[in-house]
């Protein structure tokens, strides 16, 4: 099994005064079971029946666990409709993913979108997840830009070295934020593995959501298509930060 190596470049600049920080973080446990809904489970998908959401090339085979969904070039996509889920100002979403693995997907010098969170509001919190070819996997905090190009990022990130990863194998990926109290926190992991940044307070407005977006660029963008080409599984969305699964 190959080590995972992390490296974060975080910067910031304008209108905000106090530097962003940042520390590694880690899962107490990486989940080695199909998820389970919990008391804060908002939305859980397990590829085992014909999902609704599914759009574009697309198809179903083997998952992290039984079957999973593989979204094909050059459209394939799997849309969560979040406009009636209870999430705002914390939440995570985790679920299982893997590259067609001849792509050698987290390695090579192709874009690659993972998800998008988008908000309901005009201007509103949104998250953005991506293989940047040189920076390799990014998560972009923004309060509502613009579609920007893959070439463009906004200050506030976490970036993780993908290089290491065993392309034959899934990978447990974690996104999560609580933006509440005095420093606003976002995690990124990987297999348990990743990064919490935190910002002043007011730099991000909690707000709802219309959807969360896996697979390809977010709708509506007039960007080229940006696939994962790849799988995935177990999807589970809860209304609480990660930060009580972590170690300390």
């Amino acid at each position: 099994m190959r080590v995972l190596t992390i490296g974060v470049v975080l910067t910031i600049t304008g209108l905000v005064a106090c530097a962003m920080e940042n520390q590694p973080a880690k899962l107490a446990e990486v989940p080695d079971e199909p998820f389970r809904a919990v008391e804060s489970t908002v939305y859980i998908q397990d590829f085992e029946e014909e999902s609704i959401g599914a759009s574009g090339e697309f198809r179903f085979g083997e998952g992290r666990w039984g079957q999973g969904l593989h979204m094909d070039l050059p459209d394939g996509r799997f849309d969560v409709d979040a406009s009636g889920l209870d999430l705002g100002a914390t939440g995570t979403i985790e679920w299982w993913v893997k590259p067609r693995p001849t792509i050698q997907g987290w390695w090579d010098q192709a874009w690659r979108y993972f998800l998008h969170v988008r908000p309901a509001e005009e201007g509103g919190f949104q998250l953005d997840l991506s293989r940047h070819p040189i920076k390799q996997l990014r998560l972009s905090a923004t309060m509502g830009m613009e579609p920007f190009q893959p070439m463009d990022y906004p200050d506030e990130k976490i970036e993780i070295d993908t290089r290491d990863l065993d392309i034959e194998q899934w990978q447990h990926m974690l996104v999560s934020w609580d933006l509440t109290g005095r420093q606003q926190r976002v995690w990124l992991l990987i297999n348990g593995e990743g990064h919490e940044m935190s910002v002043p307070a007011g730099t991000f407005t909690p707000g709802n959501f219309a959807s969360i977006e896996f697979g390809n660029r977010p709708s509506g963008w007039k960007t080229p298509y940006i696939p994962m080409d790849g799988g995935i599984d177990e999807i589970h969305i809860s209304n609480t930060s990660v930060a009580e699964r972590l170690t300390q």
